[in-house]
């Protein structure tokens, strides 16, 4: 996890483990009476350099409170462009 003040990168190796990461945070944030931005909670996977290695070309949509989290392929974080570009 990347984190500074209110702005979190969750990663992890499997789609399930997010999806707990997601529910962790947001009962947490729930439990502080903090607000999150849900237009920008998005998802992204990475792209492998080895192609022979990716094992799917689409995933199973995660969500946030029933809510379907948006798959992208960058998003900024801390003002800095991270990409999923040759991983």
């Amino acid at each position: 996890m990347l984190a500074y003040a209110d702005d979190m990168v969750l990663c992890a190796l499997l789609l399930w483990e997010l999806q707990i990461l997601i529910d962790l945070m947001s009962q947490h944030v729930h439990s502080i009476d903090m607000m999150r931005n849900t237009r920008k909670i998005v998802c992204m996977v990475l792209n492998l350099k080895e192609k022979n290695k990716f094992i799917a070309n689409k995933f199973p949509c995660l969500k946030l409170n029933g809510v379907n989290i948006d798959y992208v392929q960058h998003f900024i974080y801390l003002r800095h462009i991270i990409t999923n570009n040759n991983v």
